[in-house]
């Protein structure tokens, strides 16, 4: 696939979508000038998963940006989804820091069971379908989800609100391996 490439901004491509003119899917990066320079390389995985490696003074960074499929998709689909991020997770040098950030449409509660994988300070009491699934992941890779760690006002927690304004979820997470978890600050 093609690096498309203006003024820092790296995406999988130009658009995406289905035949019926909808856009769906599709995930990228944003480069902040300052650093751009210090991107190595732009790897377009499909429409649901890309990743980026930019040169660090002591080790590579590479951050991977995801999109997961909804919760109404079906269990295949979801998946292929895990499947296909854990070649790439597998895929890297293991010496480089990994983060996994994006919109995994998932809700993760508060569970003492899968503690130190989450923290206590998620929005949801309780993890929904996809939040087990992401949970279960990150345990697999050996992942804590940061995004549940750190104490916020309830209007900082939520990263998707309903078209009426009612409803407010959490359902965009940042992902690092559990031997990194200290870099990530509040």
């Amino acid at each position: 696939m093609p690096l498309v490439e203006a003024i820092g901004c790296f995406s999988n491509g130009p658009k995406c979508g289905t035949n019926n003119g909808r856009h769906e899917n599709g995930v990228g990066f944003m480069i902040n000038e300052k650093i751009l320079h210090n991107t190595k390389s732009f790897t377009p995985v499909n429409d649901r998963i890309c990743y980026i490696k930019i040169s660090g003074r002591h080790f590579d960074l590479i951050l991977i940006n995801c999109y997961a499929p909804t919760k109404d998709k079906a269990d295949d689909i979801k998946e292929k989804f895990y499947d296909e991020l854990e070649t790439v997770m597998n895929s890297l040098p293991t010496h480089s820091l990994k983060m996994i950030v994006g919109d995994f449409n998932a809700k993760i509660g508060r569970e003492n069971i899968y503690r130190p994988i989450i923290g206590p300070n998620s929005l949801h009491e309780i993890s929904n379908d996809n939040g087990t699934k992401l949970i279960h992941f990150a345990s697999s890779q050996e992942l804590t989800i940061s995004s549940t760690y750190f104490p916020r006002k309830y209007i900082h927690k939520y990263t998707w609100v309903s078209p009426n304004g009612r409803v407010h979820n959490q359902i965009d997470h940042i992902m690092i391996n559990k031997r990194h978890a200290s870099f990530i600050r509040k």
